[in-house]
């Protein structure tokens, strides 16, 4: 008997804590922050890097399927998968909303989606028409009367006053008060309903954002520091704050402080090590070889193996004097390992995703300015090099050009400008001269908007291998060290004859 009361009182004691955790009922209204998204955060700091923003959005969307009406749910949810599926997230809460068009709530949480502020102003007077007491309906109504051209401050005032009357323990009433007492110029006033708003939601950035614009406008600096210090601590691979601290330590030329930022959040986007080069590049501006050395010996770890973009801050004798450095060749012995492990994955990148795809009507400019067709091309392989003079890491690229061009010279190389911010009277001779300049001794052609898009070029540097027949074999997008070897690996499938053809002689 005594243990069947046992197991009653753990069972009895159990759901008490999970009715507070979530909320005793689904239909039951809350202040303050949901508790859902609390326990979502406490079990996931920091779930801003992909993988961790999925894991989160999962569990979300778990939470979701018994909780729907919680709204600051679905804003958590939304914000893990905003950068990463944006269009799926879209088609969600459409269809939310195409299922019930009256619904004020339905509305924020597409326009929330959106993240569009001429469109939110188009919507929010349909949605408080049909609901003017949710406080989170309230606070997109202050959002979108003050984006209003000109801000319907009055009516902004209004909602905002009517937001915290409601709903005093609201996270966004707090923020919406803040928000307005900020445009009124009640700095006072907006700071300490931002502080409520952080104490109630302690993991949102705006409210942290507007307390360190308020602070600064009142020349605090050093509360405005610390203040965004704590929240990127809190949350170190918060990419928006790590922003606004990264331009403070640039400003202020503190590149030691930012070297440390810079380690802090890196490891969590590594981008295969090419973003270490910005601790590298404040080590370099605060005169430190060995915390260079330091930042590069972290981005081995995540494969990185190139010292042309490693250094491309150096000029060439700065670069001969760090190559003195006691620590240099242990690191080169590490990026060449890494280099040689590469080999099979660039080999396969370069041709696991062949186009085979007839090229017609590809008309540029030449320097002159008289009209150039690749057919004149036919029966030479062609690599057309997708370029623009304001691209950083063309430059990289052009010592690997020459030297395939030495291990083919059979091949034609083009490198077709794109993309360029000059005037159409200053376009050809600008391209002439930085062409010039940079020791492009080869074919140079100026291509327009059309023939981007015709292309597919969305990334600068973007090179395509054409066969001889015409067709675009492989393309590749984007910076890529050791581009003459993923090249000459596409070069070499190009000379081949395609599949289409083997089919037919078989």
């Amino acid at each position: 008997m005594k243990a069947s009361v046992g197991r009653i009182t753990v069972v009895l004691i159990v759901i008490l804590l999970t009715m507070q955790l979530f909320g005793c009922s689904q239909g039951q209204k809350r202040e303050g922050l949901s508790q859902r998204v609390e326990f979502l955060w406490q079990q996931h700091p920091n779930p801003y890097p992909e993988a961790a923003a999925r894991r989160a959005a999962v569990e979300a969307r778990t939470l979701l399927a018994d909780n729907d009406d919680d709204i600051e749910l679905h804003f958590y949810y939304q914000d893990r998968l905003r950068d990463y599926e944006p269009d799926s997230l879209q088609v969600e809460y459409q269809r939310r909303l195409d299922n019930d068009p009256n619904n004020a709530v339905n509305i924020i949480l597409e326009a929330a989606v959106r993240k569009s502020g001429p469109y939110l102003v188009q919507v929010m007077d349909a949605a408080l028409e049909r609901d003017s007491t949710t406080a989170e309906v309230l606070a997109f109504g202050v959002m979108a009367k003050l984006g209003n051209r000109p801000a319907d401050t009055a009516r902004a005032v209004d909602l905002a006053n009517r937001a915290i009357t409601l709903h005093p323990g609201s996270f966004q009433a707090q923020l919406s008060k803040a928000r307005v007492e900020r445009v009124l110029g009640s700095l006072e006033s907006a700071l300490k309903h931002a502080q409520i708003a952080s104490e109630l939601n302690p993991w949102d950035y705006e409210s942290v954002a507007l307390q360190f614009s308020i602070l600064k406008a009142e020349d605090r600096e050093g509360e405005a520091l610390a203040l965004m210090k704590e929240f990127f601590y809190s949350q170190p691979t918060h990419v928006p704050s790590y922003k606004q601290l990264r331009r403070h330590y640039e400003g202020e030329e503190d590149w030691e402080e930012l070297f440390d930022l810079e380690m802090i959040i890196t490891p969590a986007y590594p981008e295969n090590g090419f973003a270490f080069y910005f601790p590298a590049l404040a080590a370099y501006r605060a005169g430190d070889p060995d915390k260079i050395i330091d930042a590069y010996l972290k981005a081995a770890e995540y494969g990185f193996f190139d010292m042309d973009y490693a250094l491309k801050m150096m000029s060439a004798d700065e670069r001969r004097e760090f190559e003195q450095n006691a620590r240099y060749p242990g690191l080169i012995d590490i990026f060449e390992a890494n280099h040689q492990a590469a080999i099979p994955e660039r080999r396969e990148m370069a041709l696991n995703r062949p186009l085979d795809k007839k090229i017609r009507n590809f008309v540029a400019s030449d320097l002159r300015g008289r009209t150039v067709n690749l057919n004149q091309y036919l029966g030479k392989i062609v690599v057309l090099d997708f370029w623009s003079s304001f691209e950083p890491n063309h430059k990289l690229m052009l010592p690997r050009l020459h030297e395939l061009r030495l291990k083919y010279p059979e091949i034609e190389l083009i490198s077709v400008s794109v993309m360029e911010r000059y005037s159409s009277e200053d376009l050809l001779r600008q391209v002439a001269d930085k062409s010039e300049k940079q020791g492009m001794d080869w074919t140079v052609w100026v291509g327009d908007e059309e023939l981007t898009q015709r292309m597919r070029v969305r990334r600068l540097p973007t090179l395509a291998v054409v066969d001889a027949d015409g067709y675009a074999r492989y393309r590749i997008q984007g910076y890529h060290p050791y581009i003459d070897e993923i090249l000459g690996y596409m070069i070499d499938a190009a000379m081949l004859p395609r599949l289409e053809d083997q089919a037919n002689t078989q």
